[in-house]
């Protein structure tokens, strides 16, 4: 499935990302973030061991709060400055992506 390989490369990105950083005053936040990522994955990765169409839809529901999420803490961090928006750009563009499938998904 596309969706689960972009949402797992979303994920480990961020990871990736705040921990590049180093930045002590982020690291609640850039926790919250890397937490709310991962889950967009294993909801992913739940929904594809759904037993019907309906836990399927489920799954994939959570996943989409959960990029929602993730969106909003990028958004905290940047308003932050934390981290420059440079830094920020491509995980919210993903982010973005990835929210946009789980919602044509979920229709």
């Amino acid at each position: 499935m596309a969706v689960y390989k972009k949402g797992f490369d979303t994920a480990f990105s961020e990871l990736t990302r705040f921990r590049a950083s180093g930045a002590p005053e982020a690291q609640s936040d850039c926790e919250q973030v890397i937490r709310s990522g991962i889950s967009v994955g294993a909801n992913t990765s739940e929904a594809q061991q759904a037993f019907s169409k309906r836990d399927f839809v489920s799954k994939m529901s959570i996943a989409l709060k959960e990029c929602k999420e993730t969106k909003y803490w990028l958004d905290v961090i940047k308003q932050s400055e934390i981290l420059t928006e440079n830094d920020l750009l491509n995980l919210s563009r993903e982010a973005d992506e990835l929210c946009v499938s789980y919602s044509t998904i979920v229709r």
